[in-house]
């Protein structure tokens, strides 16, 4: 099982910030793994019941689309007891999320990196504060930020990755920065490549040591 250490920011978020009213939700990119690893967290606090379960649906594989909710001192996840009170289903929630997450997804948001001794560039978005997870939610908001059908890479927990596929090389490339930075991280979430189809996500490819 993949170690997630739950420091931090995430200490805070973990566990249960008051709510003053409902607050802003974002999605959240996951390894499945994530909701085990946070049940076990809450009841090792204490907590029980809907409290120790994440709100998140399949996404594609094993990765699935987690929930936050900003506050004003952390981010935290979205449990099923917070559905329960809030009297909405994942689908409301999930809507909720496509209207916070809008604005997050425009290209301003991307810095356009180079590859050094190539032509080819690549968009990332490293602010940690979710809004590059709203592609997921608007996937042909992407080809304004490329300009033609890319891939998308989620190594770690706020870090995005995409750029246009197809040269070997500048894929490998591609390929051995994403599993550096899940490596390297506190919250690594996945080594797949994912692109959208027209009709739902799909794994593209998986970054691996050549």
């Amino acid at each position: 099982m993949r170690l997630i250490r739950f420091t931090g920011m995430w200490s805070l978020a973990l566990m249960g910030v008051a709510w003053g009213g409902q607050p802003n939700v974002y999605p959240s990119v996951e390894d499945v793994e994530i909701k085990e690893l946070y049940a076990e967290s809450m009841a090792a606090r204490g907590q029980m019941g809907l409290q120790t379960r994440m709100a998140c649906r399949d996404l594609v594989e094993e990765l699935v689309l987690c929930f936050m909710a900003e506050t004003e001192t952390a981010w935290r996840y979205v449990t099923l007891q917070d559905l329960a009170t809030w009297k909405i289903d994942i689908a409301g929630l999930e809507k909720r999320a496509l209207e916070t997450s809008k604005a997050g997804v425009a290209a301003k948001g991307f810095q356009v990196m180079s590859v050094e001794d190539t032509e080819k560039t690549y968009w990332m978005r490293t602010e940690g504060d979710l809004a590059g997870s709203g592609l997921f939610l608007y996937p042909d908001k992407l080809e304004e930020i490329t300009t033609a059908p890319p891939v998308v890479a989620v190594p770690a927990w706020g870090v995005v990755l995409t750029w246009i596929p197809g040269d070997e090389t500048f894929d490998r490339i591609m390929a051995v920065g994403a599993l550096r930075i899940f490596n390297e991280s506190d919250h690594p979430v996945s080594t797949k490549v994912l692109k959208w189809n027209g009709e739902r996500w799909t794994v593209w490819g998986e970054a691996v040591r050549p």
